[in-house]
């Protein structure tokens, strides 16, 4: 048998339809990989979405707990100050030269003297007992000074 003996034409034809078909499965996989690597970001803006969300969930329940966990301390505190103050009766006594007196009736007569001579409101009121005048100083409102007999 004889051999065919291609031509140039024939051989260049077939050059070009090979490099069609190379640049034909080319254009197809590159639509493919395209395709599936926009799936994957896709997939991962979703992902990351909902991570996202659910840490913002997780942030919130925590931050709602923390403060209600400070606000029962606060409460309980509270209630134990409360407690602990009520429970205890005090009364605070000068004694010198053989008198006593009764810090809270000297407080109580500073409030009256500056009533009796000021008609602001009292706010804050300091008493200072000096029992070697025989006298207890007070100072109102921060800027309100006079003293009275002991």
């Amino acid at each position: 048998m004889a051999k065919k003996v291609t031509t140039r034409e024939e051989f260049v034809a077939g050059l070009k339809k090979a490099a069609e078909e190379v640049e034909t499965k080319a254009a197809a996989t590159k639509a493919t990989t395209k395709a599936t690597a926009t799936k994957k970001v896709e997939e991962t803006k979703k992902k990351a979405s909902t991570a996202t969300k659910k840490a913002a969930t997780t942030t919130k329940k925590a931050a709602t707990k923390a403060t209600k966990t400070a606000r029962a301390t606060a409460s309980k505190a509270k209630a134990t100050v409360e407690k602990a103050t009520s429970t205890v009766k005090s009364t605070a006594i000068v004694q010198f030269e053989g008198e006593d007196r009764k810090v809270d009736d000297v407080i109580t007569r500073a409030i009256a003297d500056f009533h009796s001579k000021s008609k602001n409101n009292l706010k804050e009121i300091k008493v200072y007992i000096k029992p070697e005048d025989k006298s207890a100083y007070y100072v109102a409102n921060g800027n309100y000074a006079d003293r009275i007999d002991l």
